[in-house]
């Protein structure tokens, strides 16, 4: 599918609308459900789960072996790739699947919790469905098909929410988080094959699964290191601490993270299939960079500034007393995840579409080292020092990334920082007047409401001022029919 130049604004907006609105509400249902399960199981519940979500997470990219990404930044692809694609995917999972039965009792042992081994029986069927089913999502992608991608994703959290909350009624515990993925992953790959309809014909061959190695094996194995760093700090809090208190670290960061997950993960879907028909003009995709940039900022910062002002109430008001030890975590976690909207979603979609992707080996090459280093040395501090030691990453990491893109594809250093400095200063400024705000009022609902009210008009009324331009485009995209 080829987007001609008057058209792939408004197909990057609309697509991007889809997918934003489709993950905001699977995660404002992903939300309420953890605000339910955080009242029928405990800090030590969520842990363990934590821990099996972390290791499946790694593991799901060795399913893939870089084939849906393969599969989408090609310009054609035949009915043999697709099947080499779907052979590979199944022998692939199928393996790990024997692996992980297996290994489950002496993760068990390492971790020192019993409850590890069970959870890990089930969520290794869920490991082979959502393998297979990123090859159907990959397809999805390809033709464009956001809203369907956002629709199927939506009911797979709706299956995953009423599976997991009906079964902790019943005291199952925290297998019952696991079996509701299980539904989902199920779930998810019976829609993924209805609208695509793709059958494979035959078993592939050599000749095309070198082709797609060719492409998908580094990003592949730049996935796996990028995906197993970012889940150090899980394992060191469950290993050298305790299951409880990696509940609360869990659940704080589930909740800052919203926002920014959907947002980059969304621009990196999106721009990825339609930066890939601008191979041949880095001048374009290098132009759609900065403007990526500068959206994000404007999105993501206000949403973690104005958590992190209203951390207390809402925490108190929502999970109840014996969870608000996890407001320092939140407002921690809130300066990660606004250095996640600075450019996390669109830089790797500008290194695949570019033909590239051996740089992103690079990339987590350097996130495998300096991660887990961060992590480690601020472990020494406890809970608040792990938190920290992720937030000294993000900023290097952030910066390790635009030195990537500067070296190699020229785009210049100095702009990144004048894009991000006005966004910057402003939630900095409101996320100040907002704290004074909220200092008004001792009634907790009271003050929750004002804050949130100061925070969003002041924020709206800057942003229309200094960013028009960026104001009435969203607003003539939205009101513009396809």
């Amino acid at each position: 599918m080829t987007l001609n130049n008057n058209s792939y604004q408004h197909k990057i907006f609309f697509g991007a609308l889809f997918m934003l609105t489709g993950g905001l509400g699977k995660n404002i249902i992903a939300f309420g459900v953890n605000l339910i399960l955080a009242r029928l199981l405990t800090p030590s519940d969520f842990g363990s789960v934590a821990i099996v979500v972390s290791i499946i997470s790694i593991l799901k990219i060795f399913a893939e072996l870089g084939t849906s990404v393969a599969l989408v930044q090609r310009k054609t692809i035949t009915l043999k790739i697709k099947d080499s694609a779907f052979t590979a995917t199944l022998v692939v999972t199928l393996t790990f699947i024997i692996i992980l039965w297996i290994s489950a009792n002496t993760i068990s042992n390492y971790f020192n919790n019993k409850v590890l081994k069970d959870l890990i029986h089930i969520a290794a069927f869920s490991y082979v469905f959502l393998g297979i089913f990123s090859l159907y999502r990959s397809l999805l992608l390809r033709d464009l098909r956001y809203k369907a991608i956002s629709v199927i994703e939506f009911i797979g959290v709706i299956i995953s929410s009423v599976v997991t909350v009906s079964l902790a009624c019943f005291n199952i515990g925290p297998s019952s988080i696991v079996w509701g993925q299980l539904a989902s992953a199920g779930c998810l790959l019976f829609l993924g094959f209805a609208l695509t309809r793709y059958v494979p014909k035959s078993l592939g061959d050599w000749s095309s699964l070198k082709e797609l190695f060719s492409f998908g094996i580094w990003v592949s194995l730049s996935r796996v290191l990028g995906n197993a760093s970012g889940q150090f700090d899980k394992f060191i809090i469950g290993k050298l601490i305790d299951p409880g208190t990696l509940g609360g670290y869990y659940l704080a960061q589930k909740i800052v993270m919203i926002l920014p997950s959907i947002f980059t993960g969304v621009i990196d879907q999106v721009m990825l299939p339609i930066y890939s028909q601008w191979q041949d003009s880095p001048s374009r995709i290098e132009k759609g960079y900065w403007k990526g940039l500068r959206i994000s900022a404007l999105l993501v910062l206000p949403a973690m500034a104005l958590l992190a002002a209203i951390a207390h109430p809402l925490i108190y008001l929502l999970l109840g007393q014996a969870w608000c030890n996890i407001v320092p975590l939140i407002q921690i976690f809130c300066i990660f995840g606004a250095i996640q909207g600075l450019g996390g979603g669109i830089f790797g979609s500008v290194i695949y579409a570019s033909g590239k992707p051996q740089t992103m080996i690079l990339v987590n090459a350097f996130r495998i080292i300096m991660l887990p280093l961060c992590v480690f040395i601020g472990s020494f501090s406890g809970i608040l020092g792990i938190s920290y030691g992720m937030v000294a990453f993000g900023i290097i990491g952030r910066l390790f990334n635009q030195y990537i893109l500067t070296r190699i594809f020229n785009f210049k250093f100095s702009l990144f920082f004048s894009t991000i400095a006005l966004p910057i200063t402003i939630n900095i400024v409101i996320y100040f007047l907002t704290i004074k705000i909220s200092l008004l009022s001792n009634n907790l609902i009271l003050s929750l409401f004002i804050s949130s009210l100061f925070f969003t008009l002041c924020y709206i009324v800057t942003i229309c001022i200094l960013f028009t331009d960026d104001f009435l485009f969203i607003k003539n995209s939205l009101l513009t029919r396809r």
